[in-house]
């Protein structure tokens, strides 16, 4: 049996961290010049979404705590805490990944 497409899930996306650079979430980058298409439901792609936003606010706010922890044992002198807009930069990660893929977002027409 031939396929033709490839899809994943926001559980995928998950288990490999957030991170589109490493493991199944790389390897479907050579797919591209295949003759594979990545295909993405927007509702899969709005729960990426998502979660890559709660993250993004989780691994900032950690952050922020370990910068204002050095600079009270003095290890460090840091005075601008990162202020981001999660939902940008997951926003960004997230284009900057289906762009890679040449992944085609469908979209899913709402059940009556």
């Amino acid at each position: 049996m031939e396929y033709d497409a490839v899809t994943f899930d926001t559980q995928k996306v998950r288990t490999n961290g957030f991170n589109f650079n490493t493991g199944l979430l790389n390897e479907l980058k050579k797919l591209r010049h295949d003759r594979f298409q990545v295909i993405v439901s927007d509702i899969i792609r709005s729960d990426i979404l998502k979660q890559l936003s709660e993250y993004t606010q989780q691994v900032t706010i950690q952050l922020n705590t370990a910068i204002k922890k050095a600079n009270e044992l003095g290890i460090a002198s840091i005075n601008n805490q990162q202020k981001v807009d999660p939902r940008h930069v997951a926003t960004s990660q997230l284009r900057k990944y289906f762009v890679s893929l040449g992944a085609l977002v469908v979209l899913v027409p709402p059940i009556l």
